[in-house]
């Protein structure tokens, strides 16, 4: 199975809470290298904090800057560009 590259992940989901997703992803060790960014507009500060804590990469605070995802996206590009990856 392939897993993703990245997830982009809202902490306000229907049902279940994006920190309860997110503590699911870094419990599994296939999982753990998997990058994770977080933008939000919830109004609680905690919240992002909790959602560094528990193992995101990143958290874009909504409404997000376009200059602020610019440099995320060319970190994760260099990052991604010097890692050795498996061929398919």
């Amino acid at each position: 199975m392939r897993w993703p590259d990245l997830v982009v992940l809202d902490l306000a989901m229907p049902g279940e809470s994006g920190l309860k997703v997110l503590e699911y992803v870094r419990a599994k060790p296939e999982l753990r290298r998997l990058v994770v960014i977080v933008p939000t507009g919830h109004p609680d500060p905690a919240m992002a904090a909790e959602a560094v804590k528990l193992g995101a990469n990143s958290v874009l605070r909504k409404p997000v800057d376009f200059g602020d995802t610019v440099k995320l996206m060319t970190a994760l590009y260099e990052m991604w560009r010097m890692a050795k990856r498996p061929s398919m």
